[in-house]
């Protein structure tokens, strides 16, 4: 099977260019720059593509301008006990005029999803969170302490 997200396309909704493929199903979710902003590229950009023939089995359920694709999964392509939704997510950076402008709170956006979508199946979500760590762990230390007998 062939399925294939892009993250950061960097496309506006005007583009000239063409992101599909031949044999492939596409969608994507192109952006606009910021109210304010006059130069410089636009920022985030999804692009989902799957091969034709998968086409009855996978499907584009929700698409919000805000950043987030959510495509389904049938059960049946993989003998799943049941089907899987994917969240597919592009979150721009904490301080950007597009966030800004979309006047959305995007964590509110993505929990709804979940917890329409986890009543239908398993919830996966993948993408760009735009999280920048500084000087902080980007992981979890974790302690563990065992005692022997």
């Amino acid at each position: 099977m062939y399925l294939v997200i892009l993250f950061e396309t960097w496309l506006p909704k005007n583009t000239n260019y063409n992101l599909d493929i031949k044999g492939f199903k596409s969608e994507h979710l192109l952006r606009n720059k910021g109210l304010n902003v006059k130069k410089g590229l636009t920022s985030g950009g999804i692009s989902v593509h799957y091969r034709d023939k998968f086409s009855s089995k996978i499907t584009i359920v929700e698409k919000q301008q805000c950043g987030l694709i959510w495509l389904k999964v049938c059960k049946s392509l993989f003998s799943f006990d049941e089907d899987v939704y994917f969240c597919n997510v592009y979150i721009p950076p904490p301080n950007s005029k597009v966030l800004n402008h979309l006047q959305v709170d995007f964590f509110d956006k993505l929990e709804e999803g979940v917890e329409t979508y986890e009543s239908l199946g398993k919830v996966f979500i993948n993408g760009d969170f735009n999280s920048r760590t500084s000087n902080f762990d980007d992981y979890i230390e974790l302690k563990i302490t065992m005692t022997l007998q």
